[in-house]
């Protein structure tokens, strides 16, 4: 997955792609469109999405923003190794199961995003819950398509995996 910031750290584009045995393999591209008022803060935003490696961008949604909040970003969370997060199955028609190893924790923080950025699901998890594999996301309410998983642990470190849910 690579993502494109513009100068604001606003997301501008989402590259969705997967090493498939000897080459990439393109999974999606979404793109955003993003309006700023002279005071720089953020008022309109077009979501553009690509299914097909190399057709056409399509219109998905137009957010326009009228109540603003500032963030300050403090600092970022440090990345956990791939082998310490599993979660199963993936890709799922029904519940996630997430298990989270060896990061010397007692809470993480579990969010689930759409690919335009929209929080789908947020939950705090114990080390106990999660590090057994007994933590489990709910996702009949969600669409097909592709999510972005990230858990963030009370010690500062984080990891993300994308997870597809099927109908």
């Amino acid at each position: 997955m690579i993502t494109t910031f513009d100068a604001q750290m606003n997301p501008t584009r989402l590259l969705v792609q997967e090493w498939d045995y000897d080459k990439w393999k393109f999974l999606g591209d979404t793109q955003y469109l993003l309006t700023y008022n002279p005071d720089n803060v953020l008022t309109e935003g077009i979501t553009k999405i690509r299914m097909v490696d190399g057709g056409p961008l399509e219109n998905l949604s137009r957010d326009v923003y009228r109540d603003f909040q500032t963030f300050n970003i403090t600092g970022a969370a440090e990345q956990l190794p791939e082998s310490s997060l599993a979660v199963f199955p993936n890709p799922t028609s029904g519940n996630l199961n997430i298990s989270l190893t060896g990061a010397g924790f007692k809470q993480a923080q579990i969010q689930l995003f759409n690919l335009q950025g929209k929080k789908m699901y947020e939950a705090m998890a114990s080390f106990r819950s999660i590090s057994t594999g007994n933590h489990v996301i709910p996702c009949q309410q969600l669409g097909a398509g592709v999510y972005v998983l990230r858990i963030t642990t009370d010690n500062n470190k984080g990891i993300s995996r994308r997870v597809v849910k099927m109908k």
